[in-house]
């Protein structure tokens, strides 16, 4: 289904409800509320040489969790090889001094919503600065940073922060050399029960100091951690849509001459985005019937483990390394497609989002 026959479906959906309909729609938060929900965790144990287990049967896996969207996160799945391939000075020796895109964000908020400069602190949507370098240069501008937060317990605003999260293929297209190791198409279990390949296939490198905001996604997403530790912060989407988008002007981080990072205003349309106090009221873990209240449920992701995310979870992603020396935190990700039900699914959640404004 095309964004535009969703968005007209979400339409056709408002329309269609009677204001007592809406009216129970945006009070079912309360029940959601009181239902205690957890992430299942299956664990493999050991040492694995190899993906070629099954973490239970395709068919199941669909049935169980990808069909009723139910995350799960798999233990120790994440084969010996592909961890070894993640560590820094094997990733260098792989890419052979070969430059790689790398993402700069004013104190580690890239494609998140912050205040501009200026007497009016307006808040805009930040893209990241676009560069490339060597791995060995990313590796040392990210260790600066990490040495940065720890003698100033925490990082300023206007801080430029190394990201590599190109999202479009990076595995694929930039780190390539590491496909001998890691598979392109994604672990066995996975191919299998998709049935089809991937859409993207992305690499992940990055330190504390990055954020990734609280959005959703409409893929399958299979994220496997490979080094230091990612923790998801997840909303499911029967309370995903009661945490506002608003539209924020478009921007992106731009390195000044003193070397710091600001954002500056783009003349691209605006960007619905979760504003950062209604990210922090939805954390609370609010029982009190506000809109913005969610009970998100963090997940910490370790190196070795791989997370099942199905599309339209809210999720916030923070990392860390190995050990506060030690800052670098590596995962790759593959995103499948999601189903036609799932299309029908955001239609809903667009057209639930919209009864905010009614």
């Amino acid at each position: 289904m095309s964004t535009s026959i969703a968005m007209s479906t979400s339409m056709s959906i408002m329309h269609m409800l009677s204001r007592d309909v809406r009216d129970l729609l945006l009070k079912s938060h309360h029940l959601s509320h009181s239902i205690s929900w957890t992430v299942e965790t299956v664990d493999l144990g050991g040492d694995n040489d190899d993906d070629s287990h099954m973490i239970m049967e395709p068919l199941s896996f669909v049935r169980e969790f990808v069909a009723p969207a139910r995350p799960l996160l798999i233990r120790n799945a994440a084969p010996n090889e592909w961890q070894i391939q993640a560590q820094p000075n094997q990733i260098a020796a792989s890419l052979k001094g070969a430059k790689v895109q790398v993402d700069i964000a004013g104190g580690g908020l890239a494609d998140a919503v912050v205040r501009a400069p200026g007497p009016e602190a307006t808040f805009v949507f930040a893209q990241p600065f676009v560069t490339h370098m060597t791995f060995e240069q990313f590796h040392a501008e990210l260790n600066e940073v990490a040495l940065k937060m720890k003698q100033n317990n925490g990082i300023a605003e206007d801080t430029p922060v190394p990201y590599i999260q190109h999202q479009d293929n990076n595995l694929q297209q930039d780190f390539s050399q590491l496909l001998d190791a890691i598979p392109l198409d994604g672990p066995s279990w996975a191919r299998k029960a998709f049935g089809e390949p991937p859409e993207a296939r992305n690499f992940w490198a990055g330190c504390s100091a990055s954020v990734t905001s609280a959005h959703r996604d409409h893929y399958n997403n299979v994220y496997a951690v490979l080094r230091g530790t990612k923790t998801f912060h997840l909303l499911p989407p029967t309370d995903a849509y009661f945490v506002p988008r608003k539209p924020f002007p478009n921007a992106r981080w731009a390195m000044e001459q003193d070397g710091t990072c600001v954002p500056k205003l783009t003349n691209d349309h605006d960007v619905l985005w979760i504003q950062p106090d209604d990210e922090r009221r939805a954390m609370e873990e609010t029982d009190d019937g506000d809109e913005c209240g969610g009970k998100f449920v963090t997940v910490d992701v370790n190196a070795g483990d791989i997370l099942y995310l199905p599309p339209q979870w809210l999720h916030r992603v923070t990392q860390r390394g190995p050990s506060p020396d030690d800052d670098l935190c590596v995962a790759v990700n593959w995103w499948w497609a999601g189903s036609t039900t799932v299309d029908m699914r955001s239609a809903v959640q667009n057209a639930l989002e919209g009864l905010r404004e009614l």
